[in-house]
């Protein structure tokens, strides 16, 4: 795992509320959703806004495989407001 990679895991890791249940994507959105930028690491170049309507997150300036790898991680981070069962 890249050390930006860390940075955004360990963000998401103290701030739970955040972790989005409805999606993480690394694009932007073009529906004119309501977006708030909740991580902003200039030294990283990594930017995360959240649609708290939607919930979900949108990641920027990570490479793709950095993506996938914080999107697994992050998603891992996620307690169902009903349980976790399969």
């Amino acid at each position: 795992m890249t050390e930006r990679v860390q940075h955004l895991v360990e963000f998401f890791k103290e701030n739970r509320q955040y972790v989005p249940g409805c999606g993480i994507f690394d694009c932007r959105n073009n529906a004119g959703d309501s977006m708030t930028t909740i991580y902003d690491e200039p030294a990283d170049g990594v930017v995360v806004d959240a649609c708290y309507e939607y919930d979900y997150i949108e990641i920027f300036g990570l490479t793709d495989d950095e993506f996938t790898e914080a999107a697994r991680a992050i998603d891992a981070l996620y307690v169902s407001p009903w349980g976790n069962e399969e």
